[in-house]
């Protein structure tokens, strides 16, 4: 091994993460029951635009998808969340967070 190759070997990781992004499947469930305003919507998206643009810098790449459901109640107050997907990450969206029971 030469000194080039072994000052180098730190960044092959970082080249070949470069070639290959991490993916990450992400579902956002828009909350029905929210009612947020079309600004509210149009504000988180553009965080949303944002966020995704930084961490594709850093090799994630996010596969995103939208659709609405709803956050319900249930007796004892517990939230139960409708809608959500197995082996991705659910991430409610809505205008208030459900803290669990009361």
């Amino acid at each position: 091994m030469t000194r080039r190759h072994l000052l180098m070997a730190p960044f092959a990781g970082a080249l070949y993460a470069a070639e290959r992004p991490l993916i990450v499947p992400v579902q956002q469930i828009i909350d029905s029951r929210a009612s947020l305003s079309p600004r509210q919507l149009q504000s988180f998206s553009g965080i949303w635009d944002e966020a995704t643009r930084d961490l594709r810098r850093c090799g994630i790449e996010l596969q995103w998808t939208r659709k609405t459901s709803e956050i319900r109640r249930s007796p004892s107050g517990a939230p139960i969340f409708t809608g959500l997907l197995p082996h991705v990450i659910n991430m409610a969206v809505t205008g208030s967070i459900p803290l669990g029971v009361p």
